[in-house]
């Protein structure tokens, strides 16, 4: 017994593995920047990014403020907040020494204030907008608002970059997927390197320019340009048969809760809210001391399971703070404390986050670990 409800498992060995595997596939002169979004997909901000600064990291990527002076506490590296901060937060920012994205004149000016009256310079990378319509500047546009930034005072722009729509689709289990990937993400990177080849041509500028994704980096490396940006392969969360075909990446997370209660149940008979299960023959239920409000998503009644002694066990109701399965002729066989992966190793077998979350229709695992609440320990192993 864990003495935990259920706790959050971090192999820090493997997360430092995954790193160097995943460098290994880049150019020494090209740099690396390591993502801590989302609390590092659950995993904690700050032990990631102390991780990624041990094995070698040139650059941290952040999305918040917040997370920002977390890194920069404990580091000098340098920090790219890869979203425009909110508007009140711009002197935060400012103060910290980082790199700070801008797409919008409104923002640039802010920070161009807020450096002025700190007597400072401000970095900032320009995002570009290549086909994911999300947040950039149209690379038509591109030369006209870096002119108008450059004229705006303290402030330098160090670096140009866009973020691809379709890299991930790269390492698709399904061949068809993975050409229309290859022919949008080459598209997009003909998009951006022909702004940047306007923005260079007009006025010597001569900062970084970046644009791979963990697919980009590990499938296109036309794309490496002077920096890449690690995220999803670092944390493990895309180990697949084409990931694995060209690199060997480890599982990161184990989230583990154990059995807290059996009960016998009848044929016919239900288990959860509104007798949500009919129990198809006689069997035991097992409960499990976590829920929804832990962060387990709902969706996991349309097909998720557990694994229990290396065989997996359907998740059949669920409410805040427990989850019922049933575990049909094993349930003589169990005890009380028996350990439960939710995903992870156990036994020589793996049940992971990406498979889990395809399972019940989630598109896939960095949606479920960036919500697994803050009440759920994490344990560093």
């Amino acid at each position: 017994m864990s003495g935990h409800r259920n706790y959050l498992e971090i192999n820090v060995s493997a997360l430092e593995h995954n790193l160097k595997a995943i460098k290994s596939k880049v150019a020494g002169d090209c740099q690396f920047m390591g993502i801590v979004k989302g609390n590092a997909w659950g995993a904690g901000t700050s032990e990631c990014a102390r991780s990624f600064v041990n094995s070698g990291v040139d650059w941290i990527g952040v999305t918040t403020v917040e997370d920002a002076v977390l890194v920069r506490q404990e580091f000098g590296i340098p920090i790219l907040i890869i979203c425009e901060p909110p508007r009140g937060k711009i002197p935060n920012a400012v103060s910290l020494n980082i790199s700070i994205t801008v797409y919008s004149i409104e923002s640039a000016r802010l920070i161009s204030k807020a450096a002025t009256e700190l007597g400072c310079n401000a970095s900032i990378h320009i995002k570009i907008n290549t086909g994911l319509n999300r947040v950039g500047i149209s690379p038509e546009n591109a030369v006209s608002f870096f002119n108008e930034i450059v004229q705006l005072e303290n402030l330098e722009v160090t670096g140009l970059f866009s973020h691809f729509a379709s890299a991930d689709d790269l390492y698709s289990n399904e061949e068809a997927c993975r050409e229309l990937a290859y022919i949008r993400t080459r598209r997009e990177l003909g998009l951006f390197k022909q702004a940047v080849y306007e923005i260079k041509n007009q006025s010597n500028w001569s900062g970084i320019i970046h644009m791979a994704n963990t697919g980009a980096t590990l499938f296109l490396p036309e794309s490496h340009l002077d920096m890449v940006r690690v995220s999803t392969g670092l944390m493990g969360l895309c180990i697949n048969d084409p990931i694995a075909a060209v690199v060997d990446l480890k599982q990161v997370y184990s989230w583990k809760s154990e059995i807290c209660h059996f009960i016998n149940v009848h044929k016919g008979e239900g288990v959860g809210y509104s007798s949500s299960y009919k129990c198809p023959t006689d069997t035991t239920i097992a409960t499990l001391p976590i829920g929804w409000g832990d962060g387990f998503p709902r969706a996991f009644l349309n097909g998720g399971h557990v694994m229990i002694r290396g065989s997996f066990y359907p998740i059949v109701a669920m409410s805040m703070d427990m989850t019922t399965i049933d575990l049909g002729e094993k349930g003589d066989d169990m005890v009380i404390g028996e350990e439960v992966i939710i995903f992870g190793e156990q036994l020589g077998k793996i049940l992971e986050p990406m498979a889990q979350g395809e399972r019940v229709g989630m598109g896939g695992s960095d949606a479920m670990l960036a919500v697994i609440s803050e009440r759920v320990p994490r344990v560093y192993v």
